[in-house]
C-alpha cells in the first residue's frame, strides 16, 4: 500500500476515534445538586447548571459539606448580568456530581472563562488561572485540563467549586461563566483526547497561516537582501510580526495567559504591526507620500489596537468610555472604513493609471476589505436596531468541522497572492533590468563611437581631453573639429537629466554637430537650439562653443555653460539661456587672443560640483589653480574629491 494512502487511513481512523469521545451535550434541564457521570467513555458536559453566589466570598464555599441549597441556580443561557450583583469582584459556582465509586482517573476541562478563576474539587484547589482581583483578559480558546487527585471521591460524590474574578466598569462586566464557557468532567485520558481534537480543530488554520507567513517572509527577506528595494523590508517585517503573533496566539490558546500590563501591550503591538507594515509596503509600491492618508490610518490603527486596550486595562474605571458607547464604535468604523474602503480605491486608481503592481495588490486586499466592510455594515445595522445582535455569520466558516474564521481565510488568500506578486514582480523587474542593461550597453557603444569621432587630428594645436561619465552613459559631450584654414572649432556641453534619456540627447546633439556646416560659435549654438526645440520638450542643454584661428585669435559663445579659462583666469561672457528652452534666445560672441604657451580650458560643471563625503563642494574658487593643470589631472582631482556628475575637460594650446 502506498505510504500516502496509509497515512490518510491512519488519520481518518484517529479522527473517528476522537469523534467517538465527543462530550455528552449539556442537557436542557438538570439539577446542579444531582448531576451524574456514568463512567462511560464520553465526558460529562457540566457547563450549563451551577449554583451561583455573587454577594459573598467565603473559603467555606469550596468545601463539599457546605449547604448551597439557598444559592441561585444558573442556566446556560444566563448572562453574567442576570445573576451578578455590584460591587462584588467575585462570583462562586458549585455543582454536585455523582460518579462511579472508586473512580480514580478523573479530570476537568475548562474553557471560555474570560477572567481569573480558581477550581476546587471536594475542597481541594486543583487548578486556576491568574489572580482574583487582577485586571486582564485571557486567551483560552483551547480547553485547559486539570487532573483530579486519585482519592478525590472514593464514595463517588464530587463537589466542584469555581471561584471567578469579575472585572467591571460603570456599564460593563467581564468574567465568570458565560454562554460560550465549556466545562467537562470525565476520565483523564478521554478528556485529553477531546482536548487534542479541539486543538487540532481550532488551530489548524493558524498552523497553515503560520507556515504561509514564514514562507512569504523568507521570500521577502531574500528579495530585500538581494537589493530589490526597501519595500520588501516592510513586507518582511509584516510577515515576521504576523508569524510571531500567530505563535504567541497558539501558545496562549493552549494555556490560560493573563493579558494585562506588558503582556497585553506586546500582544496588541504584534496584532497591529502586520497591518501597519503592509500599509507601508502598499504605500511604497504605489509611490504615495507617507504623512498623508497612509500615515493617518497607521496612527488610527495604533490608537484602536494598542492605546485604547492598554489604557482601559490599566484603569478600567477611568477609561471605560474608550471601550463602551458611541466613541469607540465611531472610531473603529472610521479607521477600518479608511483602511478597507479608501485604500482599495487608491490601489484601484493606481492600477487604472498604469501601475501594473497595483493589480495584484488589489486582488490581495479585496477579500479582507469586503469582509471588514460587511462587518462594519452589520455593526451599523445593530446600532440602529435594524437587526438583532445574534450569532455573527461573518466570524466563522459554516458547514465544516474545523474552527476556521473568515478572517483567517482572507489572510491565507492574501499571503498566497502576495507570494505570487513577489514572484511575478521579481521576474518582470529582472526582465526590465536586462532590457535596460542591453539598451544602456547599446547607448554606451554608440556614445563611445560618437565621442571617438569627436576627437580628430589637430594640426597646429595641442589638445588634451578627459571624459569621465558618472555612470555607464553620460550626459556630457564635447567635439573638436579642425578647419581647412588651420582653425580649430571646439564645443563642450552638458544635457539635463540622467541615464538613458540624457544619453539619447547627447547622441542627438553630436549627430547634429557633425552635420553642422557653420563654424561660428554663436551660429552653431543657434542652429543647435533650433534642432533641440524641434524635438519637443526634451529638457535643456548648456554648451560653450569656441573657434580658435591659427594665429591665436579666438571667438566663443556661451549658452548657460561654465565660461572658458585662459591660464587660470575665467573669461567673461554675456548671460544667455541654455539650449532647448526658447526659440528667441540669442548667443553673443566674445573675443580673445591665445598666445604661445597659454592654455584655454573648457570644462563641465562636474568639476566644481564635485562633493566630498562630508558634503563639501569643490567650488569655483579652486578652478583658478586647477585649470592650470593638464586635462587628465583636472579630471582626476575632481574625481578623487568626490565625483557626483559627469566630468569633461578640454584644454588646448598653440603647438
Amino acid at each position: 500500500m502506498p505510504r500516502r494512502s496509509l497515512l490518510a487511513i491512519l488519520l481518518l481512523l484517529s479522527m473517528t476515534a476522537l469523534r467517538a469521545q465527543t462530550p455528552v451535550p449539556a442537557p436542557d434541564t438538570a439539577d446542579p445538586a444531582h448531576l451524574t457521570w456514568t463512567g462511560m467513555d464520553r465526558p460529562l458536559n457540566i457547563s450549563s447548571f451551577w449554583f451561583t453566589n455573587s454577594t459573598q466570598d467565603e473559603p467555606a464555599f469550596a468545601q463539599p459539606g457546605y449547604d448551597d441549597s439557598h444559592w441561585r441556580p444558573r442556566k446556560r443561557s444566563d448572562t453574567l448580568r442576570s445573576y451578578w450583583q455590584r460591587p462584588s469582584h467575585v462570583v462562586w459556582y458549585r455543582a454536585h456530581i455523582e460518579a462511579p465509586p472508586g473512580t480514580k482517573d478523573l479530570a476537568v476541562s475548562v474553557n471560555g472563562i474570560h477572567g481569573p478563576f480558581e477550581l476546587y474539587a471536594n475542597g481541594r484547589r486543583v487548578g486556576g488561572a491568574g489572580r482574583i482581583g487582577d485586571p486582564g483578559v485571557f486567551g483560552d480558546m483551547v480547553p485547559i485540563v486539570y487532573p483530579l487527585p486519585a482519592d478525590i471521591a472514593p464514595d463517588g460524590h464530587l463537589v466542584l467549586a469555581l471561584r471567578t474574578g469579575i472585572l467591571f466598569t460603570k456599564d460593563s462586566q467581564q468574567g465568570g461563566l458565560s454562554t460560550d464557557s465549556s466545562l467537562l468532567l470525565g476520565a483523564a485520558a478521554h478528556i485529553n483526547d477531546t482536548r487534542s481534537l479541539s486543538i487540532f480543530e481550532s488551530l489548524a488554520s493558524n498552523y497553515t497561516n503560520l507556515v504561509i507567513a514564514c514562507i512569504a517572509g523568507i521570500v521577502a527577506l531574500g528579495l530585500y537582501l538581494s537589493a530589490r528595494g526597501r519595500d520588501y523590508l516592510d513586507l518582511t517585517l509584516s510577515y515576521i510580526t504576523l508569524a510571531v503573533y500567530n505563535m504567541l496566539e497558539m501558545w496562549e490558546f493552549t494555556r490560560p495567559i493573563q493579558r494585562s500590563g506588558f503582556a497585553l501591550l506586546v500582544t496588541a503591538l504584534l496584532a497591529t504591526a502586520p497591518v501597519i507594515f503592509n500599509l507601508e509596503f502598499i504605500r511604497r509600491i504605489l509611490g504615495r507620500p507617507r504623512w498623508k492618508l497612509f500615515g493617518i490610518i497607521q496612527i488610527l490603527l495604533l490608537v484602536n489596537g494598542v492605546v485604547i486596550q492598554n489604557l482601559f486595562v490599566l484603569a478600567p474605571q477611568i477609561f471605560s468610555f474608550l471601550v463602551q458607547g458611541l466613541f469607540p464604535t465611531v472610531l473603529a468604523i472610521g479607521t477600518y472604513a479608511l483602511l478597507d474602503f479608501v485604500v482599495p480605491v487608491i490601489i484601484y486608481r493606481a492600477w487604472r493609471h498604469g501601475n501594473r503592481d497595483a493589480g495584484l495588490l488589489l486582488v490581495a486586499v479585496l477579500p479582507s476589505s469586503v469582509l471588514v466592510l460587511a462587518q462594519i455594515s452589520r455593526s451599523i445595522l445593530i446600532l440602529t436596531k435594524l437587526i438583532a445582535n445574534s450569532n455573527n455569520p461573518l466570524e466563522r466558516v459554516p458547514g465544516i468541522t474545523f474552527n476556521i474564521g473568515w478572517s483567517e481565510v482572507t489572510s491565507f488568500f492574501a499571503s498566497i497572492v502576495l507570494l505570487l506578486f513577489m514572484v511575478l514582480r521579481t521576474i518582470r523587474l529582472a526582465r526590465e533590468k536586462a532590457e535596460l542593461s542591453a539598451e544602456i550597453a547599446a547607448a554606451h557603444n554608440v556614445q563611445t563611437l560618437l565621442l571617438a569621432r569627436a576627437t580628430q587630428p589637430t594640426p597646429g594645436f595641442a589638445v588634451e581631453t578627459a571624459y569621465r561619465p558618472a555612470s555607464e552613459v553620460g550626459g556630457d559631450f564635447f567635439l573638436i573639429s579642425p578647419g581647412q584654414d588651420g582653425s580649430l572649432f571646439a564645443i563642450v556641453g552638458d544635457v539635463s537629466g540622467k541615464g538613458m534619456q540624457a544619453a539619447l540627447r547627447v547622441s542627438l546633439i553630436l549627430g547634429a554637430l557633425h552635420r553642422e556646416s557653420s563654424r561660428e560659435p554663436s551660429l552653431v549654438l543657434q542652429n543647435l537650439n533650433s534642432a533641440l526645440l524641434s524635438q519637443g520638450d526634451i529638457g535643456f542643454t548648456t554648451a560653450c562653443a569656441l573657434l580658435v584661428e591659427k594665429d591665436g585669435r579666438f571667438r566663443y559663445a556661451n549658452a548657460g555653460h561654465l565660461n572658458p579659462y585662459l591660464d587660470g583666469e575665467e573669461l567673461p561672457s554675456a548671460g544667455a539661456l541654455p539650449l532647448g528652452i526658447s526659440p528667441e534666445a540669442e548667443y553673443d560672441t566674445e573675443e580673445g587672443h591665445l598666445a604661445t604657451r597659454q592654455r584655454l580650458v573648457l570644462l563641465s560643471d562636474g568639476v566644481p560640483e564635485a562633493r566630498s563625503a562630508a558634503g563639501d563642494l569643490y567650488g569655483f574658487d579652486k578652478l583658478v589653480t586647477l585649470t592650470r593643470l593638464p586635462a587628465n589631472d583636472i579630471a582626476e582631482v575632481a574625481h578623487a574629491f568626490g565625483q557626483t556628475d559627469d566630468i569633461t575637460v578640454l584644454a588646448l594650446a598653440l603647438a
